[in-house]
């Protein structure tokens, strides 16, 4: 099985190989460079590619729950990765990306499917270091509302980063957390894939390939 690119990470490589001095038709920000965005590629190979850790004298269901935990990091590193080689937007990085309607109504709803979700959040709604932003966005999901669906995983990526979130808190089903985190990197490193594949066609040597 080979592994998961970018769906247009081969033809902006071509682009790049014939025509260098168009780089900033990208609308990248001046000081990106090549090996920026062969970063990026890097990333989003990892973090859809990632399957588990491997973790001597540990239980498996513990296993399950860091490797759904780190899946979310990863997640949230590409898309980090990617809004860096812009230049800023207002709002910083939970609004520069256009969410489809439809779809970020379908993640919000899959998420509340799974029996565990109320308590994960819970959980990140009343640790210390969740900031008020978070707590909003994350109690207007818990009551059913609209969202901006980014805080939902930098929420289990920040909490997580400072130590307290761990792979069998609060006695959550791991494999609850699991699925979880796959609906979570699915919805964002498809919208970090639609994106990068708009900025490629909008190349303008695109149209050469």
């Amino acid at each position: 099985m080979s592994k998961k690119q970018l769906d247009l990470w081969k033809p902006f490589c071509h682009i790049e190989r014939n025509h260098r001095n168009n780089f900033n038709s990208y609308g990248f920000k001046r000081t990106i460079q090549i090996g920026d965005v062969n970063r990026l590629s890097a990333r989003y190979t990892l973090a859809y590619d990632f399957e588990s850790i491997n973790v001597s004298n540990m239980q498996n269901t513990t296993i399950k729950g860091y490797s759904s935990l780190l899946r979310c990091l990863l997640t949230w590193g590409v898309i980090e990765s990617y809004y860096e080689l812009f230049p800023n937007s207002t709002g910083g990085i939970a609004f520069f990306y256009n969410y489809n309607l439809d779809k970020k109504d379908l993640l919000l709803s899959k998420l509340r499917e799974i029996p565990d979700t109320d308590k994960l959040y819970q959980f990140i709604q009343n640790d210390k270091n969740t900031n008020p932003t978070h707590k909003e966005n994350i109690t207007l999901f818990l009551n059913g509302n609209n969202c901006n669906p980014s805080y939902l995983l930098s929420g289990i990526r920040h909490v997580f980063g400072h130590g307290i979130l761990t792979g069998n808190v609060d006695k959550i089903n791991t494999i609850q957390l699991e699925k979880i985190s796959y609906l979570l990197r699915d919805f964002f490193l498809d919208l970090v894939n639609e994106h990068f594949t708009q900025t490629v066609k909008n190349h303008q040597n695109f149209n050469s390939l």
